[in-house]
């Protein structure tokens, strides 16, 4: 049931009234303090153990050596022409031992012809051992394992995140003033179970799986594969060379292609697929290509560099390496280093940052809240690292302009009400008490790392002026008639909103400041908190009035969650293609325009037009920007300075790059 934060209840479920607002900070830092005595306590009375410890050691030669970081060579900036010509490279001694018995090709067979060579961060690494990273869950946490694993046809630059660059293509050309792009893969890749992959894998993948409305596993088509408005046409033209082509330019294709995965195996998922096969079904093919199947379950053929074995629902999942990955270093070794990445499901993150500071998880990323002192503290023993990202929008509140009640829907679709909302908020406050003074209070942005970034339009409508929100609510003609400290709709209903808050320990804390400083102004507050699971279907049916979820930083990329780009679209705005302000309007076409265009003019222009019509429009809130945690584990090499954490802009949000971490002998 939702929860009403109200000045005339006493505190229910850690929600306060007005008149005892500062209890917030005492009742927030004292649950923030128990947290840290337990895991001081189990820390003190704890030993690392494992049921797969056996999997974190690296060969025995090495453990009974003690080396240093040092001990390990400098990287080559550029592979030896020699190592590719004569293909003289090398592989992990568990898949030689699969070789000398008969069961694998040799190493110089399983890679393509024209392998990639990956320039480590740092260090040549060393073969062995696991790395262990947590998951909240296995089921609503699957995207994590996807940014982790996922290929595509292009990647951003490592290790600072640049533009776009070769990584499953070998090569690429526009033809036709850019309507038409022409990719050519490295002959020989493999699926993990030795099979070419090919054309066929990707038109399957597009044109069977996301192009079929009955197969697609989401509910609307994904915007970055579109130009013009219309989907972009995949061909084949041999094996090995695929053509992508629309009507207008495809501006915007190579930095999709950076993003997604790109590919099904056709040979296994074809026989489930009714095109193929009359006796399949559309309902058991989905069951099987569900996000998470597609991250946790063994026996799929992939391209990524390990590949799942075990699924323990609940509790693990254990990866081994692709025996033919397609990646090697600049010295001629297959890629990656480590012989298993684990994930651990831990959803208690007390117990997660436990296990991490026990040694236990080699890397630990997590928004900035409670435990970055406790990790700072750790720092300074000398067995982890400790970064942070840079900062970038972290949670937005979306207004639901299309609302089931349409006295709200009216006021939200005002712009002074909007930004009434917006000066009510005391985003320093959250920071200090919330994020250890780190979030940067804005009200609209894009993240620093964006070409595009203003930190004049970061800034406005951000300030706390609840004066200043009072007096804009009355301007509107929302008032208090009947003294009971809430105001009216013209109808005389209270000026009531419900949030949708996920039940996360921090958003609902968050959330919790945002009824608080939203009743101060007058507007009855109301915290509906739920599962994932039941309140993503209300943000889809557009059954919310507010949803409180992470923040969009790129409109080029996410253009969906910016402008009307198809039917009930943006979420926050269903009906935003009939009844849409002319400013949503012109924001769209500037996303067309933008996502159309090879000349960096025309894209810049595009841009920043729709950045300074978000910034005075404010159609839905932003709290602030921020960095995340990054902290690892001494032991593991080649972790880069500085972590950069970028999801959307850059592609997937790849702090390390896993193939190419390694164990330092202790």
């Amino acid at each position: 049931m939702p929860l009403s934060v109200t000045r005339k209840t006493s505190p229910v479920y850690g929600r306060w009234p007005e008149t005892v607002l500062p209890m917030k900070k005492i009742r927030i830092q004292c649950r923030l303090l128990s947290g840290f005595c337990l895991l001081f306590f189990m820390l003190a009375g704890c030993m690392r153990s494992s049921p797969d410890e056996s999997l974190k050691n690296v060969t025995d030669q090495e453990a009974k050596e003690s080396r240093s970081i040092d001990d390990y060579p400098l990287a080559p900036r550029e592979i030896d022409p020699s190592i590719l010509a004569h293909r003289n490279f090398k592989e992990a001694p568990m898949l030689a031992a699969h070789v000398e018995a008969g069961e694998l090709p040799p190493v110089s067979q399983r890679l393509p012809d024209n392998p990639h060579v990956i320039t480590p961060v740092e260090r040549i690494g060393s073969y062995g051992g696991t790395i262990t990273r947590r998951l909240a869950s296995d089921i609503n946490d699957e995207t994590a394992v996807r940014k982790t694993l996922s290929e595509s046809l292009m990647e951003y630059e490592r290790p600072v995140p640049g533009k776009p660059q070769l990584n499953l293509a070998e090569s690429y050309e526009f033809l036709d003033q850019g309507r038409t792009a022409i990719f050519r893969l490295r002959k020989g890749l493999r699926w993990s179970d030795g099979v070419p992959f090919t054309v066929d894998d990707i038109l399957f993948w597009y044109e069977d799986m996301t192009l079929d409305e009955n197969a697609l596993y989401d509910p609307l088509f994904p915007t970055r594969w579109t130009s013009g408005g219309k989907p972009v046409r995949m061909s084949k033209v041999d094996d090995y060379t695929l053509k992508i082509s629309a009507d207008e330019s495809l501006g915007k294709i190579l930095r999709t292609l950076c993003h997604d995965h790109i590919a099904l195996p056709k040979h296994v998922f074809a026989q489930y697929h009714p095109k193929y096969n009359p006796e399949a079904s559309y309902s058991d093919l989905k069951k099987r290509t569900t996000y998470g199947q597609l991250a946790f379950e063994p026996g799929i053929p992939r391209l990524s560099a390990w590949v799942p074995v075990k699924w323990e629902h609940g509790q693990k999942a254990l990866y081994e390496r692709n025996p033919y990955y397609w990646k090697v270093d600049t010295e001629g070794n297959q890629l990656p280093y480590a012989d298993h990445l684990e994930f651990v499901i831990l959803s208690n993150s007390e117990i997660a940052l436990l296990k991490f500071m026990n040694g236990e998880i080699d890397l630990f990323d997590y928004s900035v809240s409670d435990n970055f002192s406790m990790l700072k503290g750790k720092e300074n023993e000398g067995q982890i690292k400790v970064q942070l990202t840079a900062t970038r929008p972290l949670i937005a509140l979306f207004l639901n302009w299309d609302a089931p009640n349409p006295a709200l829907r009216q006021a939200f679709r005002r712009q002074e009400v909007r930004i009434a909302l917006s000066h009510a908020l005391n985003r320093r406050e959250i920071s200090d008490i919330l994020e250890n003074g780190l979030l940067e209070p804005i009200g609209f942005s894009l993240s620093r790392a964006s070409p595009w970034y203003s930190e004049q339009a970061a800034k406005t409508h951000s300030q706390y002026d609840p004066d200043k929100s009072r007096a804009l609510l009355e301007e509107a003609g929302y008032k208090d008639t009947d003294a009971d400290g809430y105001r009216e709709f013209p109808d005389g209903s209270p000026f009531t909103i419900i949030i949708d808050v996920f039940n996360h320990p921090t958003m609902i804390d968050l959330c919790q400041f945002v009824a608080e400083y939203w009743e101060a102004v007058g507007i009855k507050s109301i915290l509906n908190i739920g599962l994932q699971e039941i309140l993503i279907p209300r943000r889809i049916n557009g059954k919310f009035e507010v949803h409180v979820t992470s923040a969009p930083i790129d409109p080029l990329f996410q253009a969906e969650r910016f402008a009307a780009m198809g039917p009930n679209l943006p979420f926050w705005h269903r009906n935003a293609g009939q009844t849409g302000p002319k400013w949503l309007h012109e924001v769209t076409s500037a996303i067309r325009k933008a996502e159309s265009t090879l000349d960096d003019n025309i894209l810049d222009e595009s841009m920043i037009f729709v950045r300074d019509t978000y910034t005075r429009e404010l159609p839905f809130i932003m709290i602030g920007a921020g960095p995340m945690v990054w902290a690892s584990n001494n032991r593991v090499g080649n972790i880069p300075q500085p972590i950069y954490g970028e999801t959307s802009s850059r592609g997937w949000d790849r702090g390390a790059f896993h193939e190419q971490l390694f164990f330092i002998a202790n």
